[in-house]
């Protein structure tokens, strides 16, 4: 996967004369990188109740 997303930025930074195209080509994979690690490592719940706790 990572090799075929290398292939195709070297393809379009090389060939395409396109500005926009090519910031696109290097930005989508900054974006979903940003977002797993985000998912990842943000906290949604930190229960630390203890059975019989009433708060």
């Amino acid at each position: 996967m990572a090799a075929g997303m290398v292939g195709v930025q070297w393809l379009l930074v090389t060939h395409a004369s396109d500005v926009t195209l090519r910031v696109v080509a290097l930005a989508l994979p900054d974006l979903i990188a940003a977002h797993v690690l985000t998912r990842a490592l943000t906290v949604t719940d930190l229960s630390t109740r203890r059975r019989g706790d009433r708060r």
